[in-house]
């Protein structure tokens, strides 16, 4: 599974999901904002998956 999945819905917007749980839908600069949080979820995920 990816930490971070983003699925298109419209022309200029996806649909976030993170960890398997949708969060929200949002337009690309909205999601440029979002990047660092989202980035925690990778690293989150990563350290499970490694036992550290």
């Amino acid at each position: 599974m990816n930490p971070v999945l983003l699925k298109p819905n419209t022309d200029i917007g996806a649909q976030v999901i993170i960890q398997g749980k949708a969060l929200t839908n949002m337009d690309a600069l909205k999601y440029h904002h979002y990047k660092p949080i989202a980035r925690n979820a990778v690293l989150e995920s990563f350290h499970r998956l490694t036992g550290q």
